[in-house]
């Protein structure tokens, strides 16, 4: 696991959370997975990269949880919203959109809830089984 991690407010320090880098190695643009290290008192966070170790400090408005309150916000989704979610085999979010909304109690073989989407691109007929706590409405600026 990279970076090390100091309890202080906001985001617990070791929460995944969704991250919109604004440095060359990443458009403004893209969202991609990352662990927060630390939150200031400024309201940015430290995170790091979870694909390359790369710490980055960014404001609040660039961090989303990935649980707490955005898990329950996601549970109320409804089928044909749009969402952004971690594509299969990567740590970069995707546009999709969800196909079935996540049920109560629908999980996977490993126990996890789940929700059913087509990314934006796939062929129609090829619908995804993603984990919940990969997924985050696009935020709103």
């Amino acid at each position: 696991m990279c970076g090390e991690f100091t309890a202080v407010s906001g985001i617990e320090p070791g929460s995944n959370v969704a991250i919109r880098p604004d440095d060359p190695d990443h458009p403004s643009s893209e969202w991609i997975l990352g662990r927060v290290i630390y939150h200031h008192d400024s309201g940015a966070y430290d995170v790091v990269d979870v694909d390359d170790c790369k710490v980055l400090r960014l404001p609040e408005t660039q961090v989303v949880a990935l649980d707490g309150a955005n898990l329950d916000s996601v549970r109320r989704l409804v089928k044909n919203d749009d969402v952004l979610v971690v594509y299969p085999d990567t740590s970069t979010f995707y546009p999709a959109v969800l196909t079935q909304a996540p049920r109560r109690g629908a999980a996977s073989v490993d126990g996890e809830l789940t929700a059913m989407v087509q990314f934006v691109g796939d062929e129609p007929d090829i619908i995804r089984e993603v984990p919940l706590k990969h997924v985050i409405k696009p935020p709103m600026w």
